[in-house]
């Protein structure tokens, strides 16, 4: 099938009248977690071998979004009699057999990276900041009124979360409840939304320094490291889901930080007013500029 594939992806870059660079870059940016996808996967120490498997994934991405164009009826820009993207295709069942078969599965991350920069929406794909991060752009993070799960909202610059005890149960506790969500039509995906949440914002120690300081996270085994390493953790071990009120905050809370009066606000706070000294620079500076000003308004009202 490499012949086929090669003309699959050829058709797809001729269609989005972008580079197979332009692709390989998109990828590059979920690199390794296209690799976690894949066990036993030893790239290290091979040289080429990482822009080996990014081409793969492009190829097999390729072939299947046309496959599925195929599919829905779509122009696709092959002939008619075409043996593998013609829609009377006799070998398209056999395809269809092939690409639910297990070892060939791609992860559907591929086609999403392939999409986005296929339609242009790449730099669009919300900014994941970190707690830290989020702190030093201005916002403030408070204590949820409920300790519902579901209990995370966005507004006037307040990150509200519910408090969350985490102890020697909590990893064996959550991978249950995800695990059960995973397995059980209509169970919903509240406690697997709310990981995949947390693991979002906390990258290392910094950040969940910062939430247990806001009380937003109940640390009582002890290292600050562990627990990231714990939230980091969890999302590897089940599919993540999304969760369109969750998006919907993460929305608001990038909108939020690149709006340019909330990033220059953020920057004054973050070099201003951190601690004393440096308000009472600031505010001696616009005492002596306020006097300059009089100075020079009374010296003109002399002349004149």
């Amino acid at each position: 099938m490499e012949e086929h594939k090669l003309r699959a992806r050829h058709r797809f870059l001729q269609r989005s009248r972008m580079s197979f660079k332009d692709f390989m870059n998109s990828l590059r940016k979920v690199e390794l977690e296209l690799k976690d996808s894949y066990n036993a996967l030893n790239l290290k120490g091979k040289e080429g071998m990482d822009d080996q498997f990014l081409e793969l994934m492009i190829m097999d991405g390729c072939f299947m979004l046309e496959i599925m164009r195929t599919a829905t009826g779509k122009e696709n820009g092959y002939a008619p009699n075409d043996p593998i993207f013609s829609t009377h295709s006799y070998i398209t069942p056999y395809i269809r057999r092939d690409m639910l078969m297990l070892e060939n599965q791609l992860p559907m991350l591929v086609l999403y990276q392939l999409v986005a920069a296929y339609d242009g929406k790449e730099d669009q794909h919300k900014i994941i900041r970190s707690a830290t991060e989020l702190d030093m752009a201005g916002i403030r993070f408070k204590t949820s009124k409920t300790n519902s799960l579901k209990d995370i909202s966005f507004a006037g610059g307040k990150l509200k979360l519910p408090v969350i005890m985490v102890d020697d149960a909590f990893k064996s506790n959550f991978l249950n409840l995800m695990t059960f969500e995973r397995l059980h039509i209509g169970a919903g995906t509240g406690v697997t939304s709310y990981v995949v949440f947390m693991d979002d914002i906390i990258n290392d120690k910094r950040d969940v320094a910062l939430l247990h300081a806001e009380g937003i996270i109940q640390n009582s085994i002890g290292s600050n490291e562990a627990v990231a390493e714990l939230f980091n953790s969890l999302c590897k071990e089940v599919t993540l889901v999304s969760s369109s009120s969750l998006e919907t905050v993460q929305n608001k809370i990038s909108e939020h930080c690149e709006k340019p009066w909330n990033k220059w606000r953020a920057n004054l706070n973050r070099t201003y007013f951190k601690n004393p000294w440096t308000i009472l620079s600031l505010s001696a500076a616009i005492f002596l500029f306020a006097l300059t000003i009089i100075q020079t308004v009374y010296a003109l009202l002399d002349y004149y």
